[in-house]
């Protein structure tokens, strides 16, 4: 029986470990999470049936921008009547924002605020998906108060030994 040349062997070997650590490492850099191109934190100003009043904060998570989008949809039908900070546009359920003139460049870190007004009927629910220039972002967004929300008052926190009466003294014994 005839092995083969031992040079041979490990070259081979070589090649296959080249070739899984090429492949790991691909897996890796595209398994890695990159940063969000921007962060956005949209509230609720004011509230009255059938209507409110918006905001849209956005900051720039990403490199400078000269010109830029901000896109959302609206998940319970909400309509927006007007807005400022940029130039407000619907299609169906799709809102997109676009920069004035004024407001184009907006820098690593930056921020910009819009506002708006909006029609609601059943739910006011906040939209939870944001872009900026078609990159997706972060949403900070805080649950939107609706008027059929209850109203829950503050808990009590647990009562403690160390914060009971005198009186409790004596139910209590203390290591010395």
């Amino acid at each position: 029986m005839r092995h083969p040349p031992r040079l041979s062997a490990l070259l081979s070997g070589a090649a296959l470990t080249m070739a899984s650590t090429a492949f790991a490492l691909m897996g890796t850099a595209s398994g890695a999470a990159a940063a969000p191109a921007c962060t956005v934190e949209y509230s609720v100003v004011g509230q009255w049936a059938g209507g409110y009043q918006g905001a849209v904060t956005v900051t720039n998570n990403g490199a400078a921008l000269n010109g830029w989008s901000l896109g959302f949809a609206f998940p319970a039908g909400q309509v927006v009547s007007q807005g400022w900070g940029g130039k407000w546009s619907q299609s169906g359920t799709n809102v997109t924002v676009v920069n004035e003139s004024w407001n184009a460049a907006l820098g690593t870190g930056a921020k910009i605020t819009g506002g708006f007004l909006a029609s609601w009927s059943g739910a006011n629910t906040a939209p939870t998906a944001f872009t900026l220039n078609g990159t997706p972002c972060d949403s900070g967004t805080p649950p939107t108060p609706t008027p059929t929300d209850p109203t829950t008052p503050p808990t009590t926190p647990p009562d403690h030994p160390a914060h009971h009466s005198p009186d409790d003294a004596a139910h209590h014994t203390h290591p010395r």
